[in-house]
């Protein structure tokens, strides 16, 4: 999605480091590597072991001087930069741009074993872990089916905006009483039960409590907010951030970080959209928002020059 714009914004100039933080297929990152100069360097970070041999593939094909893997959370930015000798020098001389293309994966939804899709041809177990490998996480499944309803409904409220987050959790908790929910059929049955279908609407009802509870499994928002304050300050002066956003409560969130972080520039004043012809192509394109910010000098830089 918007990948050329994404790459055109974040290969802008004769960079020399580029991060990308969510490396997935390896579409960015390899048309990163295919547009900055010889000596460019890209970094990519996953926390997702599946993506694994297609890094491998990256880094066969351009060698370990100018493409690097590290697998992990971009919550913890700096700490994965530290752990390599390869990147570790970037945590005292910065980088040029640093990409975030957030949500989950098209590679991740069309496994029906990951746990993210509501489509019943997808019927999984009700996982939607990013990382399935890390023992100290829980499964959407672990989540609803423990959960109080009353914190429920905040986290459908708070991560997808549901209208509907009293009727749902109310269903979900009612269901479980009967049979422990565990796959993602049972509870996007549960959902469309709970929520009328709008008559020329072509968004599930299922839709925003998916989103919402794979935002909770996974701790989007804490490590997204943290990803963006490493990234911050990992930047140079003329660097640039770039964040794809898919909903509301991700650009709510980086609109409001690059608006009150005094050393960000939004370059563009609206976020960059799809084009009619991306969505027609790819109508999952259609709630794609991209912002670019610059990271502007320190205010005495120019003095302490002088």
């Amino acid at each position: 999605v918007l990948l050329h714009e994404a790459v055109t914004a974040t290969a802008y100039s004769a960079g020399r480091a580029v991060i990308d933080c969510t490396f997935g297929n390896g579409g960015y990152s390899e048309r990163l590597l295919q547009r900055l100069p010889k000596d460019g360097r890209v970094i990519a970070i996953d926390r997702d072991f599946s993506v694994l041999d297609r890094a491998r593939a990256l880094e066969e094909a351009y060698g370990k001087d100018r493409f690097v893997f590290l697998r992990g959370n971009f919550g913890n930015l700096r700490h994965l930069l530290d752990t390599e000798n390869a990147t570790r020098e970037l945590l005292h001389s910065g980088v040029d741009a640093i990409v975030f293309d957030l949500g989950v994966s098209m590679m991740q939804l069309s496994k029906a074993e990951r746990g993210f899709s509501f489509r019943p041809q997808l019927n999984g177990p009700l996982d939607m872990r990013m990382d399935q490998h890390d023992q100290k996480s829980y499964t959407a499944a672990e989540l609803i089916n423990v959960i109080r309803e009353a914190d429920l409904v905040k986290i459908l409220r708070d991560y997808s905006d549901e209208a509907y987050a009293q009727r749902i959790a109310y269903k979900i908790c009612e269901a479980r009483r009967r049979e422990y929910i565990q796959s993602t059929k049972q509870l996007a049955d549960l959902i469309r039960e709970a929520v009328p279908k709008k008559k020329y609407s072509r968004i599930d009802q299922a839709t925003k409590t998916f989103q919402a509870l794979r935002i909770a499994v996974n701790n989007e928002l804490v490590e997204l907010s943290d990803g963006l304050r490493q990234a911050t300050q990992l930047l140079i002066p003329g660097g640039r951030l770039v964040v794809l956003s898919y909903h509301g409560v991700e650009d709510k969130l980086v609109k409001r970080f690059i608006k009150t972080n005094p050393v960000l520039h939004q370059i563009t004043k609206k976020p960059i959209v799809p084009t009619f012809l991306e969505v027609y192509d790819n109508p999952s394109a259609r709630s794609a928002k991209m912002r670019v910010a610059i990271k502007l000098a320190p205010p005495n830089a120019d003095a302490s020059a002088a």
